[in-house]
C-alpha cells in the first residue's frame, strides 16, 4: 500500500494524459489490497484484542474511533490537497503508511489460529517483549527462509542449484513458533530458572 501511493504521488507529476490509467491502475490496486489486508483486520483485530469481560464495550468504542477519523480525514482531506496538491499529499500519506507498517509488524500480535486463552496470556505480556520476539527471531526467520528461496530460484535459473541448498520449494516449510510460546521459552522459563538459581544460593 505504501509503494502503491508513492506511484500515485509520482503519477500525479505527469502532465500528459497518459497519467490517467497509471492512476485509475494504482488506485484499484491500493483499494483491492486494502480490502483484503487492513480493511478487515482493524475489525476483526480488536473483536480478539479485549478481554471477554468489557470485549463487546471495546469492539464498539474501537469501531466508533475508526469511522469517526476516517470521516474527519474525508472531510479535512480536501483542504490538505487544495495548498500542497496531490503530490505532496499522497507523500504524506505514504509515509503514514510505512509508519504504520512498522507500528502494526512491532506492537500488533498474531491472533490467527489462537485460543483465548493464548490470546490472553499473548496480551498481559509487555509489548517490550513482543518487540523483541519480531525484532530478534521474526525478522532473521524471514530473511533466512526468503534468502534460501531466492537464492534456489536464481539457482535453478541459471542451470547451477547447489547440491547443498536444502529441500526442494515444495518441500520448504516455514513454521515460526508462536510469540505466547516463544515469549514462555525465552522470557519465562529463563527468568524462572535465574530465580530458582538465585534462590539456592
Amino acid at each position: 500500500m505504501t509503494v502503491f501511493m508513492f506511484i500515485l504521488a509520482a503519477a500525479f507529476e505527469v502532465d500528459n494524459s497518459s497519467r490517467t490509467p497509471i492512476i485509475i491502475l494504482f488506485t484499484l490496486l491500493f483499494c483491492a489490497i486494502y480490502s483484503f489486508t487492513l480493511g478487515p483486520a482493524a475489525y476483526s483485530l480488536a473483536a480478539e484484542s479485549f478481554p471477554s469481560s468489557v470485549r463487546e464495550a471495546g469492539m464498539a468504542i474501537s469501531v466508533f474511533i475508526n469511522s469517526t477519523f476516517l470521516g474527519a480525514l474525508l472531510v479535512v482531506y480536501p483542504f490538505v490537497t487544495a495548498p500542497i496538491g496531490y503530490t505532496a499529499s499522497l507523500c504524506i500519506f505514504g509515509c503514514i503508511d510505512a509508519l504504520a507498517f512498522i507500528a502494526c509488524f512491532l506492537f500488533c500480535v498474531d491472533t490467527r489460529d489462537r485460543t483465548l486463552d493464548e490470546l490472553q496470556y499473548s496480551f498481559d505480556l509487555p509489548l517490550s517483549i513482543h518487540c523483541a520476539y519480531r525484532l530478534f527471531y521474526v525478522m532473521p526467520e524471514a530473511w533466512k527462509h526468503y534468502s534460501k528461496l531466492v537464492l534456489r530460484f536464481f539457482g535453478k535459473k541459471d542451470g547451477t542449484e547447489d547440491e547443498e541448498a536444502g529441500p526442494s520449494d515444495s518441500e520448504v516449510k516455514w513454521g515460526l513458533v508462536p510469540f505466547h510460546r516463544w515469549a514462555w521459552i525465552e522470557y519465562i522459563s529463563t527468568s524462572s530458572r535465574i530465580r530458582c538459581s538465585f534462590n539456592r544460593r
